[in-house]
């Protein structure tokens, strides 16, 4: 089995971390565990992680990355050391502007009255559904043109995503203030009303 936890310090409401797999794993438990540079140290750029694994894995995953990329940069890694290191301010700092600005755009959104929003417990994005929108990668390239604001089509991230836009909320109360000024207008008043009626009658 593979756990994908490189989300595991952005959880909220008083938690410190995610529960990990690793907690209740055994030693000879066939489990992978990823983690990874990008989200609790921003830097996403460099594309830098770790794999804890049971031994008899472990040799064969040298081999691919031997193989692969012949390793990391020294500087990188030497960056990733540092973050490990010094880094937990940092960390810490950035879990909690993710804090803030989750509960700026649950507060926005959940005032539109056609909007359906998944509360989110962890990572930094929400996902929501807008009544009458329709194909939901239509309208995310419409929010770009006409709102200026780039959502992800939930169908992206599998079928349960079907019918939901996905918004990161890692970022300033400034620049989510803003998107979310744009955002209302197309997601609950007039323009919305004139274009759901012009796709209906098509």
């Amino acid at each position: 089995m593979v756990a994908d936890e490189v989300y595991h310090r952005f959880v909220y409401d008083g938690r410190a971390a995610a529960p990990s797999f690793l907690d209740l794993a055994e030693a000879d438990d066939p489990l992978i565990v990823v983690h990874s540079f990008s989200k609790a140290w921003a830097m996403t750029g460099w594309r830098l992680g770790w794999l804890v694994t049971p031994p008899p894995v472990t040799r064969n995953i040298d081999n691919i990355v031997e193989f692969n990329t012949s390793g990391a940069q020294p500087f990188l890694q030497y960056g990733c050391i540092a973050a490990l290191r010094d880094g937990e301010p940092f960390v810490s700092a950035m879990v909690e502007r993710c804090r803030v600005g989750r509960e700026l755009v649950l507060q926005r959104l959940g005032g539109m009255r056609r909007v359906r929003i998944v509360r989110p417990e962890a990572a930094f994005y929400v996902m929501f559904r807008v009544d009458g929108m329709g194909d939901e990668l239509a309208f995310a390239e419409r929010l770009v043109h006409e709102a200026r604001v780039g959502l992800a089509p939930g169908s992206a991230f599998g079928a349960g995503g079907e019918g939901h836009l996905r918004l990161c909320f890692a970022s300033s109360p400034e620049r989510l203030s803003l998107a979310m000024d744009r955002l209302a207008p197309q997601l609950d008043g007039a323009s919305f009303e004139t274009a759901a009626g012009a796709a209906s009658s098509g």
